[in-house]
């Protein structure tokens, strides 16, 4: 069977144009503001499935009212095999004032238009997506200009920097007892 050129070049064009395209699919963010007023961050990790977000630039933050996109800083964090994202990091800016409700937008139709490049030290509060518990592996602090980060997981691996401490300390320890002793009369050099 022998078809002409230009039936085969519709074909393929029709596959291209009416290819199978991901819709925009919609997940909600929840986090808890700050008891002060003024601007901070929202930050936290999404998971997508296979193909669900072909890169940074197929993700918007917004705002549900007004429906408008939020800048938003994003990083990928891990990749499936196909190459979309597996795990992103994201980060938007939110004021305490102005209290609203925010989802994530994402697919192949979805293209961001605003991002944030750099961050400004600003405090900074944990989100999930889609109804799903915030985790509590670790707790923002905020002192003065830094914020901080503490693992709380309970896990003895996390430990493990309480090993080189105590063994500093017991040489401390040891040498401050062992300089504040006399030395013997025999080992003295006259």
């Amino acid at each position: 069977m022998r078809f002409a050129p230009a039936v085969l070049a519709a074909a393929l064009l029709a596959m291209v144009l009416f290819a199978p395209c991901r819709a925009a699919e919609r997940s909600s963010i929840d986090f808890t503001y700050p008891s002060f007023e003024g601007d901070f961050y929202v930050s936290g990790t999404l998971s997508f499935a296979p193909g669900a977000v072909a890169g940074p630039a197929h993700l918007q933050v917004r705002t549900v009212s007004p429906a408008q996109e939020v800048p938003a800083k994003k990083r990928a964090l891990e990749t499936w095999p196909d190459g979309s994202i597996l795990t992103m990091e994201v980060t938007f800016e939110a004021n305490a004032s102005r209290r609203g409700e925010y989802y994530v937008s994402y697919g192949d139709d979805v293209r961001a238009d605003r991002t944030i490049t750099e961050t400004a030290v600003l405090p900074s509060v944990p989100f999930s997506a889609g109804g799903a518990p915030r985790t509590a592996e670790n707790v923002n602090m905020d002192v003065g200009q830094l914020n901080v980060t503490v693992d709380r997981s309970p896990g003895i691996f996390y430990y493990w920097h309480l090993v080189p401490i105590v063994l500093l300390t017991a040489l401390a320890l040891m040498r401050a007892r062992r300089v504040g002793k006399p030395l013997p009369a025999s080992g003295r050099n006259a």
